[in-house]
């Protein structure tokens, strides 16, 4: 429900990780968890979610506006647009594609994601939805397989709290300390992320940690078979509570992502208001990270990514902590500001 001053969310969602068989711990299925006092939590398994399951949190709640958190999901996304559809209520449903409308995400299942793009603008599915973009780029995007006519807001992401810089991260030449949170998937760049890491030469003392989950077994064992070429620490670390990653971050030099695309990057958000600068490829968002003292936006080429990562391996500890500050200024500059607060207000009006 909503007012011009304050929001209440009430989230349905599943009780597992995606792509994951492993409930979330001290969780209690079909039950409202209050998170804050202004957002409950309703878990589920996928298989629940039914007519009657949504029909009955559909009155139970009577929502002024129903916020479709994907795109391409049957369950979460095509099942309650379709019910919602047929209850006359389309104009009060928003949609956030969530950047899976940029090219590298495409070419994933390529043919079933054309073939559903061009079947649900024919059945006009999305008609009279409001589109959530996150950058003018997405809005294109949407504007470009939906039509120039659809309703589009643009408002930005907003992150978590900033966390300020921590003392406990230390610099010495020759050592550098790699993290990345993602999904290990092939639109991720994990093992292209693996690859720069093994150009590295052996002169370096280099650990890479990667935190995520599994999406496809295939992929992820071709990871693991990329990582054992190289002479660097390289590990799997599986999934984590999202309040583990500001504790993990401070432990870390660098937050390493070799995307194939981002619309916003929350990974690179709260690794830039935690102070860890980024390394990243120039398919995201987060540009002239260089001038800002906050990382790197770089072309998706091995060499390119070696070079800086030998450069950063050579820091000493007081060049680093000013690349420490410059991250955590750019995140604040980037995020959570009174224009973006206003910009989402809005998408809810």
């Amino acid at each position: 429900m909503v007012n011009h001053v304050d929001h209440d969310f009430m989230v349905v969602t599943r009780i597992t990780d995606y792509r994951s068989d492993e409930p979330y711990p001290n969780i209690t299925p079909k039950f409202w968890t209050e998170i804050s006092a202004n957002c409950k939590v309703y878990y589920i398994k996928e298989s629940d979610l039914n007519t009657a399951l949504l029909k009955a949190l559909h009155e139970e709640i009577r929502p002024d506006w129903v916020y479709l958190n994907s795109l391409f999901s049957p369950k979460f996304t095509i099942f309650p647009l379709r019910y919602f559809n047929r209850t006359n209520i389309r104009s009060k449903v928003i949609v956030a594609p969530r950047g899976m409308l940029k090219s590298g995400a495409l070419s994933i299942k390529s043919r079933k994601k054309t073939v559903f793009l061009k079947l649900s603008k024919w059945l006009g599915w999305f008609r009279e939805v409001r589109w959530h973009a996150t950058s003018l780029t997405e809005a294109d995007e949407i504007k470009m397989h939906y039509g120039d006519n659809s309703g589009v807001v643009v408002a930005p992401v907003l992150s978590a709290k900033n966390s300020g810089l921590s003392q406990e991260i230390h610099k010495e030449p020759g050592k550098l300390s790699l993290v990345t949170f993602s999904r290990i998937s092939t639109e991720k760049g994990i093992l292209e992320a693996i690859q720069f890491v093994n150009g590295i030469p052996n002169e370096y003392s280099v650990s890479f940690d990667i935190y995520g989950s599994k999406n496809d077994e295939a992929y992820y064992e071709q990871c693991i078979e990329e990582a054992r070429k190289g002479s660097h620490s390289i590990s799997f670390k599986g999934e984590i509570s999202p309040n583990q990653i500001p504790s993990i971050l401070r432990q870390a030099h660098f937050f390493l992502l070799a995307t194939w695309g981002e619309n916003f990057g929350h990974a690179i958000a709260e690794s830039l208001i935690n102070g860890v600068p980024v390394m990243i490829s120039n398919k995201t968002p987060w540009r002239d990270l260089e001038a800002n003292n906050a990382g790197w936006d770089l072309p998706l080429e091995q060499q390119a990514f070696i070079d800086k990562l030998v450069y950063a391996a050579n820091m000493d500890n007081q060049s680093y902590q000013l690349w420490r500050k410059g991250a955590l200024d750019m995140g604040l500059k980037k995020t959570n500001t009174p224009e973006a607060i206003s910009q989402n207000r809005a998408l809810f009006e």
